[in-house]
């Protein structure tokens, strides 16, 4: 019963908020059909008889029968009246004549919003089924004596109920056997459970005044002061510092977790060991006080030969002196391309899957052999410039990693590149291969 109750609850709040997935609308606009919901929104007329309905075969027929949607199946007997559960009546109607509702064969909850609506229960219905019928006060005493007398017939109410935040109000309408939590979700501007705003380092927290329980009656609820706390924070390094960029630190309410501000971190200075031509940290900037060493010239020997002597003597050509030469790259076809050394000949790898994530991205990929590791990257941009993330994976047997902290419902690019180690100048560097392809894939 409580099962079916929310199925239902969920419905009333998709009519009253009126938002629909119509498949198809009537030509006069008088009402509305939702065949997921099975749901009819009477709203441009005073008065309701069954000839409004004379078009609803034709005009819902096929979207009914045809419907994808497993949810929404078609009715036992084919037609589009046996597919409708639930009729939702808005302020604007008046009067309902008799008759009006018996072509709806499996009706199963009738609501009227209009607390002045002339409604005749005992003429409307096809009393097929076991019908909910939700009203005011003001005209609920028909519905209930008539209740009384049938067993298909349960008499239900609608409340009224207003939420107030700082001097700003809404009234909704709310039906009986719901739970706070369904009502408030009518007011998504008003929050349900205890909430807090955060000012000048303070949580200030608020609660409902009467506390908000199921609906039983109408009522007003007004957000009350429940308790201040100061502030503390915590820092939380999200990006670290390079030589190149400047690192990111994040300041964290500790008793809500929310993210009250960001510091940056400054970048890091180059470091250049032992005169060392580039900087150690593999950026590819040059040391500004490098000096490159100076060979020794070779001494003069002095001739022992007599300059008249005319005899000729053969002697041993010196030996070259040691090259002190530094290696032109860390391997035979590596280039420095965005200040990274990279050579076009080193294995690739490929992305293999994509899996997208709430705010994230898993990635898959071939496992790649005689290689240390793996850099993936992702950005919003084709050209990875924008919201570029960069992840290193050290580990050659590893093959998958996941991307965090991304945007929300965002398009990402993505893309993978081997790399290895290998000593330059008496440094260990990193050589990375070519990108692979770019895929793409969407956030949640």
């Amino acid at each position: 019963m409580k099962k079916t109750l929310s199925i239902f609850l969920s419905i009333v709040l998709a009519m009253t908020s009126c938002v629909f997935a119509i498949s198809a609308s009537a030509d006069d606009s008088k009402y509305t059909f939702d065949k997921n919901t099975k749901t009819i929104t009477i709203t441009g007329v005073s008065t309701v008889s069954a000839s409004l309905f004379d078009d609803f075969e034709k005009v819902y027929g096929n979207a009914v029968n045809n419907s994808s949607d497993e949810s929404a199946s078609t009715s036992p007997s084919g037609d589009a009246y046996s597919a409708v559960e639930n009729i939702c009546l808005e302020k604007g109607v008046q009067t309902v004549e008799k008759n009006a509702f018996a072509d709806f064969s499996n009706l199963k909850n009738l609501i009227v919003y209009n607390p002045y609506c002339s409604l005749a229960p005992e003429g409307i219905l096809a009393s097929v089924n076991r019908v909910a019928i939700y009203t005011f006060d003001v005209n609920n005493s028909t519905v209930k004596d008539y209740a009384e007398k049938r067993d298909d017939i349960d008499s239900k109410s609608i409340y009224s109920i207003t939420f107030t935040v700082n001097g700003k109000s809404t009234t909704v309408n709310a039906l009986e056997g719901e739970t706070a939590k369904e009502l408030a979700a009518k007011a998504p501007e008003f929050p349900f459970e205890a909430y807090h705003s955060h000012k000048n380092d303070v949580d200030t927290y608020y609660k409902w005044s009467p506390e908000l329980t199921d609906v039983s009656a109408s009522a007003s609820y007004k957000a009350v002061l429940s308790s201040k706390v100061a502030c503390q924070h915590i820092e939380k390094v999200v990006k670290e510092a390079t030589c190149q960029e400047e690192g990111l630190v994040q300041v964290i309410c500790a008793v809500t977790g929310d993210v009250v501000g960001e510091n940056a971190i400054s970048k890091i200075p180059h470091k250049f060991d032992n005169n060392a031509e580039y900087c150690a940290y593999g950026c590819g900037t040059k040391n500004p006080n490098y000096k490159a060493p100076v060979n020794p010239s070779q001494p003069v020997v002095p001739s022992t030969t007599p300059a008249t002597s005319t005899t000729t003597s053969t002697t041993q050509a010196a030996s070259p002196a040691p090259s002190t030469t530094k290696a032109a790259a860390p391997t035979a076809n590596a280039k420095k391309v965005g200040g990274v050394w990279v050579d076009r000949k080193l294995k690739k790898a490929s992305i293999s899957k994509l899996k997208k994530g709430k705010k994230s991205i898993k990635a898959t990929w071939k496992k790649v052999s005689k290689i240390k590791g793996y850099q993936i990257q992702v950005a919003t941009d084709k050209k990875f410039k924008k919201n570029k993330k960069t992840v290193t994976v050290s580990k050659q047997k590893t093959t998958k990693t996941t991307i965090k902290k991304l945007k929300a419902n965002k398009k990402y690019y993505v893309r993978i590149r081997t790399y290895k180690n290998a000593k330059y100048n008496g440094k260990t560097v990193k050589v990375y291969s070519s990108w692979s392809k770019v895929k793409t894939i969407k956030t949640k």
